[in-house]
């Protein structure tokens, strides 16, 4: 991996973004995540064509551990998608991840029954499923109506209405002490 240049302040702010949940030992982070609980965390000074951001779970590893090689995944023991804990994270392959998944049951394939309808009762067949090659099963009718009212805000140029009511959504999450979605403790 080609060695980038972690900005002074990062190991400090980095410190005050999660807390210790005792009883299981992660490090919960408190900042901003992905949809899915994966946490995210600016490292890298700006550079023009490159992102200085990184999941929090990565930057962890590289501020406490030391770089991550060339086509590797900062993958966790714990299944905690906001732990930021080095002691709970382990350097792995793509392969070695799907492993650990499948030893500890958290495919979904396996003992789950195929979902047959979505949450608002479209049923998943025919030209009504989409399935994404991550092999998520997705009603078509849905996500068209999902992109239909996403298009309106867009040209209505109300985005900032949007955008505003996320931020608010996620500050009342932090105020109250809650961690992101999708958290396991």
């Amino acid at each position: 991996m080609s060695k980038r240049i972690i900005s002074r302040t990062a190991a400090k702010r980095f410190s005050t973004k999660y807390i210790v949940d005792a009883k299981s030992g992660c490090w919960l982070w408190q900042a901003s995540c992905t949809d899915r609980g994966y946490g995210f965390f600016t490292m890298y000074p700006k550079q023009k064509g490159r992102t200085n951001a990184e999941l929090a779970h990565r930057a962890s590893w590289i501020l406490h551990v030391g770089e991550i090689p060339d086509g590797k995944l900062v993958c966790h023991h714990c299944d905690t998608p906001s732990c930021v804990n080095p002691g709970h994270l382990f350097v792995g392959s793509s392969q070695d991840n799907n492993d650990d998944m499948m030893a500890k049951g958290r495919s979904r394939l396996i003992g789950r029954p195929m979902q047959d309808a979505c949450k608002r009762g479209h049923i998943l067949s025919g030209t009504n499923l989409v399935i994404l090659n991550t092999g998520k099963r997705l009603c078509r009718w849905c996500r068209q109506a999902r992109d239909r009212e996403y298009k309106s805000v867009q040209r209505a140029g109300d985005r900032g209405a949007y955008n505003a009511g996320m931020r608010a959504y996620r500050q009342k999450r932090k105020s109250e002490g809650r961690p992101c979605p999708l958290t396991r403790v």
